[in-house]
């Protein structure tokens, strides 16, 4: 407990020193024209990281307040460019320091577009609302979610779209909700649901871009079904059919990983378990029972990414190194060059 009290004065009091030293930063640049070091949207961003690590009160507070204000200066310049376009007679002289405020540093920034918040600096504030203590944390959180989505929408910021990682955060926000009213716990749940529909939404949408940034993957059902595991009463009838349907999309979508397995084993009672899992495996010539291929054949995408086909999933949530893929790397190092290779049972050394 108290390395963990620890763990927290500490990320609180990183997340502070970095918002001082945003603060320093721009009562600099105000005062000099020779400071040529000015926040940046990756100044901002490394504040909101800090914020959304800390899970004392007001820092959730903080980072949205941060946010605020990225997307003020991102809107002041969309502004000055459209009335500094054909006609527009802007006059950069009055137009820095429309609307007041402290901070306004929507000048071009390293990239060329200035202050601009993205995807990930939206992500980072939900991260920080999933990690506040105030009870309407869940609202709050899909509150900035819905932020990110109408300013991707309405175009007033292409950067904005909410990835995968924007939604994972919501859907988070949803399992540490801790409030004990049964309606409350069942409407973070369904709030959880709904952001992974919209997600998934996105990547099945025309214009989608990279859709692998939206599509589903195996954390995305690890975090459904610990939301189960946290807001629905062990043992009730509507805990198991929610985790077993969120299990059985999750083995169509071939996503198992030993991650989800293992959030499904404790979330779901034995029985389940045994019926879902335990008599569905089939014995592997590793020497145990595995889940069948397709329940995993899209897990582990890095590895597949790579050209190498992943090992088989117990059904006790560990891969298994079966004969087929030991011989495969035996005759692997057979073929390289310059080093000591195993055969027969001696060692030699191969000459190029």
């Amino acid at each position: 407990a108290a390395a963990s009290r620890q763990a927290r004065d500490d990320a609180d009091a990183d997340a502070r020193e970095a918002d001082a030293l945003l603060d320093a930063m721009a009562e600099a640049y105000h005062k000099s024209a020779a400071v040529v070091v000015r926040p940046t949207s990756g100044a901002y961003d490394d504040v909101l990281r800090a914020w959304s690590t800390s899970s004392r009160r007001g820092a959730a507070e903080r980072a949205e307040e941060r946010l605020a204000e990225m997307e003020e200066m991102w809107r002041k310049r969309q502004r000055r460019r459209m009335r500094s376009g054909p006609g527009g007679g802007s006059d950069e002289a009055t137009d820095f320091d429309e609307g007041g405020g402290d901070a306004d540093f929507d000048e071009e920034d390293d990239d060329g577009d200035g202050v601009k918040p993205s995807a990930e600096s939206y992500a980072h504030v939900v991260r920080a609302w999933s990690n506040s203590p105030r009870p309407d944390k869940v609202e709050r959180a899909m509150d900035v979610l819905r932020r990110a989505k109408e300013a991707y929408r309405s175009g007033v910021n292409d950067a904005a779209r909410p990835n995968r990682e924007t939604y994972h955060a919501a859907v988070a926000a949803c399992a540490n909700f801790r409030g004990r009213d049964a309606e409350e716990r069942a409407r973070a749940l369904r709030s959880a649901v709904g952001a992974v529909k919209a997600m998934k939404k996105e990547a099945g949408s025309r214009g989608g871009g990279n859709k692998s940034a939206f599509a589903a993957n195996s954390e995305t059902y690890q975090l459904l079904l610990d939301c189960c595991a946290r807001l629905l009463p062990r043992g009730s009838a509507e805990r198991e059919r929610a985790v077993g349907s969120v299990f059985e999309s999750c083995c169509t979508e071939g996503l198992v990983d030993e991650k989800v397995l293992r959030t499904f084993k404790e979330a779901a009672t034995y029985e389940l378990y045994r019926t879902t899992v335990l008599a569905t495996g089939s014995g592997s010539d590793g020497g145990g029972r595995t889940l069948p291929e397709e329940w995993t054949r899209n897990a582990l995408s890095k590895l597949r990414a790579e050209g190498r086909k992943p090992p088989p999933l117990s059904v006790d949530g560990v891969f298994l190194r079966t004969n087929t893929m030991m011989e495969y790397k035996m005759r692997k190092l057979r073929t390289k060059k310059n080093q000591k290779l195993l055969r027969g049972g001696r060692m030699s050394w191969v000459e190029v």
